[in-house]
């Protein structure tokens, strides 16, 4: 009689499932690199045009992730660089390179206060990232400050 493990045949397969999964994403996840814009979500296209329309496009990077979905990497001639996800939301604005100030409707309500209510006046938004946890708000000389998903603030970076 065979004394088979379970325990051990399933840790197998799961293992082998795993790896396949690994490996069927590496060959699906070929980033793209273009110049047409069009290729972009409606909703990226629309932010860009609202609030950027005189930036000229050097490059878009979609990145297709099996399990992140798809994202847009943009890239202006001036060095100004926007991340969208796979609906064309924004998730970061840099405008780190440009020495240009943030548009003040861009920056989130509770992090505007918040610089406001702690003396930040003499600096600007340069840089912005969100996500499901929060955003990060950069200013021009480089502080960064963090504020969760209710606009609370976490923490701040110089």
């Amino acid at each position: 009689m065979y004394n088979i493990n379970i325990s051990i045949i399933m840790k197998k397969i799961f293992s082998s499932l795993f790896i396949l999964f690994i490996a069927v994403q590496t060959i699906f996840a070929a980033d793209v690199i273009t110049k047409d814009i069009n290729q972009l979500p409606k909703g990226a296209r629309d932010f860009i045009s609202t609030y950027f329309p005189n930036y000229e496009l050097q490059q878009i990077k979609i990145d297709k992730e099996a399990l992140a979905g798809t994202t847009y990497d943009v890239y202006f001639t001036n060095g100004a660089e926007f991340e969208f996800d796979k609906k064309g939301n924004w998730t970061e604005i840099d405008l780190q390179k440009t020495g240009e100030i943030m548009p003040k409707n861009l920056v989130p309500p509770f992090a505007a206060k918040y610089l406001k209510d702690n003396k930040f006046v003499n600096e600007y938004v340069t840089k912005i990232d969100r996500d499901k946890n929060g955003c990060e708000v950069t200013l021009n000389d480089g502080k960064s400050f963090e504020f969760d998903s209710k606009g609370k603030f976490k923490k701040m970076d110089d």
